[in-house]
């Protein structure tokens, strides 16, 4: 985003944690970024509404793309992703195994590769702490109650995280 507003001219203000690294700061703003940080302890979820209460307060100042919610993040990976799996493997594939993110990759590819051979694994790697491998595995907790344990707005978990394409979600540090 930040290099494209540069070579159009476009003002460009990203929102991002404090976590983020000193490297990814200095790039952006070199290419005429502003930064917003919001509080670490939040991460990207806290980035993410301090973007969306900004949105809200001045529609006409900002636009804000959302891979979070974008039906297009699923299908670019379904048509992309995920053929050039099945045909670089000539249909060896047996498994995927991918970090979530938004989702839209491993579900997009998974969902393809699992439409071509339904023993294919899809597996979801997530850090330690994550909302979407305790959802995933304690299917009790109904949303509302996850994001009151994590303190988070409920419009948080991408719509494009589709739980059903994952046979497993495992976390790591």
């Amino acid at each position: 985003i930040s290099l494209v507003g540069a070579c159009k001219g476009y003002r460009t203000v990203l929102t991002m944690s404090e976590g983020v690294s000193l490297e990814r700061r200095r790039v952006l703003s070199a290419l005429g970024a502003q930064i917003i940080l919001t509080p670490q302890v939040h991460g990207t979820d806290g980035a993410i509404v301090e973007a969306r209460k900004m949105l809200e307060a001045s529609p006409d100042d900002y636009y804000m793309p959302d891979q979070f919610n974008n039906a297009d993040n699923i299908r670019a990976h379904y048509e992309g992703t995920g053929m050039e799996i099945w045909d670089q493997t000539g249909g060896g594939v047996h498994a995927v195994v991918g970090g979530l993110g938004t989702g839209g990759t491993l579900c997009g590819a998974g969902k393809f590769l699992k439409e071509q051979n339904p023993d294919v694994q899809v597996v979801g790697v997530d850090p330690y702490g994550s909302l979407f491998y305790d959802y995933f595995h304690r299917k009790t907790l109904v949303k509302a109650q996850m994001y009151k344990l994590e303190g988070i707005g409920e419009d948080i978990l991408p719509s494009t995280l589709d739980f059903s394409v994952l046979d497993e979600v495992i976390q790591v540090q």
